[in-house]
């Protein structure tokens, strides 16, 4: 068998693609710290903005003014930043193909333009910050919405905060609380002060614990008081009904706490350690009654890159080899199924990106996979109401198929793939069929299409992928930059 061993700098170079997800700094004050809850406010329309606004191109006879309807015209009442591709939706109304977009301070129209055969207008030539709304004749008039310089980095930073907050409230709910600290960590294990747009590059420039790793300290006290019941052998012997996929991630979860803590408190981080490798034995001990081995796996991928034993590596790598392909994330899959595809991905990425000896083959075979797979999800999610999302994708397939399209947009460096996250964000803010917006300050809310009630775990998945969005936006400034540098040299 092929091994090598892969230094940190030639992971940096080969596998830059799997350093996940990024966030310019939020650049506190633009929009405010209550960004999310202003925008889930509807925007009530007075009599008087209908009488001073019910025209366009003309009309002003009762019959148009009667048929304004703001429900037709579907925006991202979350906003739009600068340089989006900004689009509206219109769930009906043939009778006019003409927009106008109107400023509410000056009520000026600031753009007109065609509505597509999609029933869509694109306005993506308004790049000025402001509040808008659009509004088309026989058609009626959206809800008003506002453009903004930095949402990306803005919004993250809001649903980070939410995330947290969650995390440390709602000490109850085990599994949410394991799953939002895994995110908040990968995240953090990926950009450190060192990077312009992370979240956290202003308080990890001291010595001292950062702020993020005292709040995930905090959470973790809770799970590691609740894991008790989890884990304990008394509780295996009476049987009690405990979920091994969970204790799986809550491994993960230990594991990556374990390697952040030992610069700061090696006391503490070897605690975690012992989490970790406690609960992994649970798993391993009770595989048969795992919903997919890819649960072990991943368990054994987190041990294996931050402790380097071989044992962990043989089970990653046994799995890997004598595994088919799987099909990632299908609508109709189960939640349990869900949980198993995530824990694939999740355990290849710590494979992938581990300094510790890999079998390059199965790299290469695991990178492909994904590659495969955002092309397959990729065509998935174009169409539909904002050239988006697909009305059966329910919240967590959709937030995982955008992760794994994030993922490898990074290798080969995609406006399209950083267009479809985007667009994801905006159907999300209310440009969809419904005219909902799907983005609370608990989590992701989807009536009658997924959970009934917010989802903590998907607001806190679309914290880390805005990152992605807010890092290849970053880039691109950068690089327009450096040419124009380059141009006024020459």
């Amino acid at each position: 068998m092929k091994k090598r061993i892969l230094t940190g700098a030639l992971l940096t170079a080969c596998l830059m693609g799997l350093i996940l997800y990024t966030y310019r700094h939020f650049e506190k004050g633009y929009v405010g710290e209550d960004f999310i809850e202003t925008a889930w406010k509807v925007v009530d329309t007075t009599d008087e903005d209908k009488d001073m606004h019910g025209t366009v191109s003309g009309n002003t006879n009762e019959e148009y003014t009667d048929r304004l309807d703001i429900s037709v015209i579907k925006v991202d009442l979350l906003g739009y930043q600068t340089n989006d591709i900004k689009k509206a939706y219109f769930d009906k109304g043939n009778e006019g193909d003409v927009f106008e977009v109107v400023n509410v301070k000056t009520k000026e129209t600031v753009l007109t333009g065609k509505i597509d055969s999609k029933k869509t207008a694109d306005f993506s030539q308004l790049t000025e910050c402001g509040t808008y709304y659009i509004e088309a004749p026989y058609i009626g008039r959206s809800e008003q919405f506002c453009i903004i310089e930095n949402k990306y980095a803005s919004l993250s930073v809001e649903l980070y905060q939410q995330s947290l907050a969650y995390a440390n409230k709602n000490q109850s709910d085990f599994e949410k609380r394991v799953e939002i600290l895994s995110w908040i960590l990968r995240y953090a294990d990926i950009y450190t002060e060192d990077e312009p747009y992370s979240v956290f590059s202003a308080e990890e420039n001291t010595d001292k614990k950062p702020d993020y790793l005292k709040e995930c300290e905090k959470a973790a006290d809770g799970l590691m008081n609740q894991a008790e019941q989890y884990v304990s052998d008394k509780a295996i012997e009476s049987n009690v009904d405990y979920d091994l996929d969970v204790l799986a991630g809550y491994s993960c979860l230990m594991a990556m706490l374990f390697d952040k803590m030992q610069v700061y408190d090696a006391t503490l981080a070897n605690t975690y350690l012992n989490e970790a490798v406690r609960s992994y034995h649970l798993v391993e001990q009770g595989k048969d009654e795992l919903t997919d081995e890819a649960l072990l796996f991943y368990a054994a991928t987190g041990l294996y890159r931050y402790t380097g034993q071989s044992g962990y590596q043989i089970t990653a790598e046994e799995y890997l080899k004598n595994n088919s392909e799987r099909e990632l994330f299908l609508t109709n899959a189960s939640a349990k199924e869900l949980r198993a595809d995530e824990a694939y991905v999740h355990g290849l990425v710590s494979y992938l990106r581990t300094t510790n000896p890999v079998d390059m083959d199965l790299c290469e075979k695991g990178m492909k996979h994904l590659m495969r797979s955002a092309e397959q999800f990729d065509g998935m999610l174009q169409g539909g109401n904002y050239d988006g999302v697909r009305d059966d994708c329910s919240s967590r397939i959709l937030t995982d198929r955008l992760f794994v399209i994030a993922i490898v947009e990074h290798v080969i460096v995609s406006q399209e793939y950083n267009r479809i996250l985007k667009n994801a964000i905006h159907n999300l803010g209310g440009c969809n069929s419904e005219g909902k917006v799907y983005l609370s300050d608990d989590g992701i809310i989807h009536e009658g299409v997924d959970e009934a009630k917010s989802d903590a775990f998907n607001a806190s998945a679309y914290f880390y992928l805005l990152g992605q969005i807010t890092e290849s936006d970053y880039k691109e400034k950068e690089s327009i930059k450096s040419e124009a540098l380059e141009s006024e040299e020459q």
